[in-house]
């Protein structure tokens, strides 16, 4: 039943409960409360290992146990700030618009519009939040679902998630916030230095402009805080 008010919440409110049996075992033990079969019968084992798995899950220790031997190959390394670079075919939207004739398919790559900004991704064992900012504060947009698995049981898993942008300088083509999605496939790299995958919108769809293209993600060495169409 715990579909009903969500994963996230239920483990959530599991982790609450445990950590509140954590805290009773505790002064158990230390003698505060009375010494009672109901707390003798509690297991130990179980209870400590539910309070350190709460406690490197919820915190920024989880992305470096990501990187431990083994562990990267269950809960990949994803979490920092990457420089990021999108190539979308708004420029061919644009063109068809103008009437202007578009060069050949071989030619595409060529002509889609570039911009590049900054991606942080926060990544704890039970979310997963990315935050974009563009370099020219055209806009920037966060995390409203985001979940990581294999993809059709395959041997990478695949992040997916669905975002909302708020348009910061709208053009004249643009409302002022619209959503979006992505699906970035990840490397099975102890050491992920780069991401690729493709992304699209809702925006003005009601006007066929809505986008699509590529977007890649190189990991910054020494992250600064930075800025989608």
């Amino acid at each position: 039943m715990y579909e009903a008010i969500g994963l996230e919440k239920f483990l959530r409110k599991v982790l609450y409960v445990n950590s509140l049996l954590v805290l009773v075992l505790v002064t158990s033990l230390l003698e505060w409360l009375p010494n009672t079969s109901l707390f003798r019968v509690v297991p130990v084992s179980v209870l400590l290992m539910t309070a350190t798995v709460s406690f490197l899950g919820q915190t920024a220790l989880f992305p470096k146990a990501c990187r431990l031997p083994l562990i990267w190959k269950i809960f990949p390394d994803i979490d920092g700030s990457y420089d990021v670079e999108i190539a979308s075919n708004w420029s061919l939207i644009q063109a068809r618009e103008e009437g202007r004739s578009l060069q050949t398919e071989r030619d595409v790559g060529n002509q889609l519009f570039k911009k590049n900004g900054t991606l942080t991704v926060t990544a704890r064992l039970f979310s997963i939040n990315i935050r974009l900012e563009m370099d020219d504060r055209y806009s920037t947009s966060d995390t409203v679902v985001c979940c990581l698995k294999k993809d059709g049981g395959g041997p990478r898993p695949v992040m997916s998630y669905i975002y909302k942008a708020r348009v910061l300088q709208p053009q004249t083509s643009d409302g002022g916030h619209h959503f979006g999605a992505a699906r970035i496939e990840i490397p099975n790299q102890r050491r992920i230095d780069m991401l690729e995958g493709i992304y699209w919108t809702d925006r003005n769809w009601h006007l066929a402009r809505n986008t699509a293209g590529r977007i890649v993600l190189r990991r910054r060495k020494n992250p600064r805080k930075g800025a989608q169409r």
